[in-house]
Order: C-alpha cells, then sequence, then structure tokens
C-alpha cells in the first residue's frame, strides 16, 4: 500500500517513510528546485522517477547533475513529455511549485483521485526543518531584496541563518540548513499556495 503521510509539522514526518518508495517529481524546473528535492528523495532512499516537458536539451544542466544518482540506481528521468500512470502508480507526488492552476490540473487531479498524496519541494523542506525558527517574506516586488538584507542582518546578530524558497536553491540536504538556526524564505504566490491547508 502506499505510505500513510502524517499532519503536516509532524515530528520527522517524511524522511521516515520514504525508503523504498516511488515517488514521482512533476518538473525539474531551471532553478534548481526539482534537482534538490530529486537528491534529497534519492538520498532518503526513494526511487524516484522526474517528468518534464521541456526538452532535455532545456534541461541539460539539471540533467547532467544528475548523472552520478543515475548511476546508483533508483532514478529515472524522461523529457518532452509527462507519461500519465507516473502520476497514478507511485506512493507520493512532488509538483513544481510552478504548475499553474495545480488545483485543477489534470494530471495532479488524477493523481489524488488515486490515492497519491501530492506535495511540493517548499512543503517538504519545511516539513523537514520544522523545528527552526522561521521568516517568510513574500509580496509583489521586493521579495530577495528583503530576504538578503534579512539573511545578513540575523548574520550581524551572531545568528545562524540560511535562506531558500524562491532564492538561493533548495534546502533539502543542505548542511548550512541543518545547523542552522533560523531560515529566511522568499516565498511566490505559488509556493504560498503549496503551503495552504488548500494544499494539504
Amino acid at each position: 500500500g502506499r505510505p500513510a503521510i502524517p499532519a503536516r509539522g509532524a515530528q520527522g514526518s517524511m524522511t521516515q517513510i520514504l525508503a523504498g518508495r516511488r515517488v514521482t517529481v512533476m518538473g525539474l524546473g531551471l532553478f534548481g528546485g526539482g534537482l534538490g528535492v530529486a537528491r534529497w528523495l534519492h538520498a532518503q532512499g526513494a526511487h524516484v522517477r522526474i517528468t518534464d516537458r521541456r526538452d532535455a536539451a532545456v534541461l541539460s544542466d539539471a540533467l547532467e547533475a544528475l548523472e552520478p544518482l543515475r548511476a546508483c540506481g533508483r532514478l529515472e528521468v524522461e523529457c518532452g513529455q509527462h507519461t500519465p500512470n507516473w502520476f497514478t502508480q507511485t506512493d507520493l507526488l512532488v509538483a513544481n511549485a510552478a504548475v499553474p492552476t495545480p488545483w485543477s490540473n489534470p494530471l495532479l487531479c488524477s493523481a489524488r483521485e488515486a490515492g497519491v498524496p501530492v506535495t511540493s519541494e517548499i512543503r517538504l523542506s519545511i516539513e523537514a526543518l520544522h523545528d527552526r525558527r522561521t521568516i517568510g517574506i513574500t509580496g509583489s516586488a521586493g521579495k530577495s531584496t528583503t530576504s538578503a538584507m534579512t539573511l545578513e542582518a540575523l548574520r550581524a546578530s551572531g545568528r545562524r541563518a540560511v535562506i531558500g524558497g524562491n532564492y538561493g536553491g533548495s534546502l533539502l540536504g543542505n548542511a548550512d540548513a541543518g545547523s542552522a538556526d533560523w531560515l529566511v524564505l522568499e516565498l511566490s504566490s505559488a509556493q504560498l499556495w503549496w503551503l495552504s491547508d488548500e494544499a494539504a
């Protein structure tokens, strides 16, 4: 059967149930989030399938970075299409936060109808680092500048802080995040939706 996903924020929520599970990552992306979550899932012992509609040539840098994981096994990648059964015959689906209208996307809907838990990289990051003090920054403009200034202010005051979310790549598997006391997260409106009760 599929894993029972603990309530959001539960102690050790995701890392305890991923070993040996099938996980589909929808959207490798160009900014590091898909790559970061794929590496982290693989490190937890999951069997990872990554699917992206963009051509391999567009994703070449990320695909090259994944080669060591392919050599280890437990990783499949498809480009240029989405295979429907990768969304329904899996234990967990991790959707890129940039997927338009995720509440009505046919592939995400088919996964939910099949009983597949659907989550995102930002939600997994917060679950994995739930015990850190966190500052979330969002808005129409100025998010990156405000996030960077907040990070520097925390560090200048002697606090161990890291930045992530929509800035600086994934925090999953980030050694600095593991030792930090504070997280500064730049959050897009799409990422906020994935953190909402509606997406739970």
